[in-house]
């Protein structure tokens, strides 16, 4: 277990795992974070939000840290203090079963390991499948994050997520702490929904995990944007304050209204997440 290490995981893809992921890592690094995020996705969405997508190895330094449990070289300097290990295709055969001979939860947590040292944070993009690397990110992490949407779907699919919380905890990592659940998407009048939305959340979770405080607003406008140009949510808003009006100039590029409430809402979340992280660490500390 990585003492300095998160995990944002949920059993159902589509509730902005990546988003937050690159979000938390960029804000944190902004702040003064030296910060590692490792996309653990075959998908390798992460490159897209971190506009690093045309140069990313396609996970293959990090598909060769799980097989021989290795430091590899992360991708430096992705934003000031952020540097990234890239997902991609390089970890498919990961999922299969056939993968099983190698001990992929050891060698993520030996490799990383390795790594932990320079870096303040690391931060897991976990991809939505129960398998091995999903395992192996529980496995690895001191803390969990779980974003979900408000719709039963996704609340639905918690129970399955909690189960193998459980698991780890008695196999594997003791220590494992759920930070809590961050509601995703919702809409900036919606309040009866998100009121509905954090109860039934508490009633399922119980003393599991937490509803945190801040919720990520919905703006579909801005989230195309922002992947399309590669920009987290704090940059999306300096180009959006900084750029001419279109009223006043028809040839100024478009921002969605919600640029600056959506990265308050980010600066929030990562605020509301290192706070729990660091008052982890220092009780720690403290302790021995």
């Amino acid at each position: 277990m990585l003492v300095n290490c998160l995990a944002v995981v949920n059993s159902k893809g589509g509730v902005g795992k990546t988003s937050i992921v690159a979000n938390i890592a960029g804000t944190a690094a902004s702040g003064g974070w030296r910060t590692l995020a490792v996309d653990l996705d075959p998908q390798g969405n992460l490159a897209r939000d971190l506009g690093y997508w045309e140069t990313s190895d396609d996970g293959q330094s990090l598909a060769q840290l799980l097989d021989a449990g290795k430091a590899k070289n992360p991708r430096p300097q992705v934003r000031p203090r952020l540097d990234v290990l890239a997902g991609g295709s390089a970890l498919q055969p990961l999922t299969d079963v056939e993968a099983s001979r190698h001990d992929v939860s050891s060698n993520l947590e030996a490799g990383l390991t390795s790594l932990g040292g320079q870096y303040d944070l690391v931060i897991l993009d976990v991809p939505p499948s129960a398998g091995l690397l999903q395992q192996a990110a529980l496995s690895a992490a001191h803390f969990i994050l779980i974003p979900t949407k408000a719709d039963d779907a996704s609340i639905d699919g918690l129970e399955g997520l909690a189960r193998q919380i459980g698991q780890v905890r008695q196999r594997r990592n003791p220590g494992l702490l759920v930070i809590g659940v961050v509601l995703f998407d919702l809409g900036a009048g919606d309040h009866r929904l998100r009121a509905e939305a954090r109860k039934e959340l508490q009633d399922l979770l119980g003393d599991l995990a937490p509803v945190l405080t801040t919720t990520v607003r919905h703006s579909r406008r801005a989230a195309r944007d922002m992947r399309r140009e590669g920009k987290l949510a704090y940059e999306y808003e300096k180009s959006a304050l900084t750029s001419p009006r279109w009223i006043d100039d028809r040839s100024a590029p478009r921002f969605s209204t919600a640029a600056t409430g959506l990265a308050a809402d980010y600066q929030q979340l990562t605020d509301e997440v290192l706070s729990t992280i660091a008052a982890h660490m220092t009780a720690k500390e403290v302790a021995t």
